[in-house]
């Protein structure tokens, strides 16, 4: 093994690994679903919390990425189901703005683990600069 509690890739692929450690599986598999199972129970607190509040406590843990993902969900659902649209731009204007706002915010709350931190700060200035444009047009989300 490469260090104390480290295992390396070829360590996992080699013949009799998963043999000799048959109970790391075991425990940690069981601890993943014991997590799950404490988690559940606390969804209907969650759910309740949702709607008698428009968020929840577990929400708070990341707010930025939870507002971005409504935001962004909304604007798509204008995109594929709305049929108004402000009275001083066209169709085409109202479907670039939407398309300008959901798109950061969705690159912003997408998994990234692999991104350097380059690419997270550009994500989050786009992200920044989608959230400007929506409080531009803020007056104009109605159908």
């Amino acid at each position: 093994m490469t260090g104390k509690h480290h295992v390396t890739l070829d360590e996992i692929l080699a013949d009799g690994w998963h043999e000799d450690r048959w109970w790391q599986s075991c425990w940690y598999g069981g601890r993943r679903r014991l997590r799950s199972a404490w988690a559940a129970r606390r969804k209907p607190r969650w759910w309740w919390q949702r709607a008698r509040r428009g968020y929840s406590t577990r929400d708070w843990w990341c707010f930025d990425t939870y507002i971005s993902g409504v935001i962004a969900k909304a604007c798509r659902d204008f995109q594929e189901h709305g049929r108004g649209y402000p009275g001083d731009m066209t169709a085409e204007e109202w479907e670039a703005i939407l398309d300008g706002i959901a798109t950061p915010l969705e690159a912003y709350i997408a998994d990234v683990c692999d991104d350097t931190y380059e690419e997270q700060m550009a994500k989050y200035e786009a992200a920044r600069v989608a959230m400007h444009l929506f409080a531009e047009n803020l007056g104009g989300f109605w159908d």
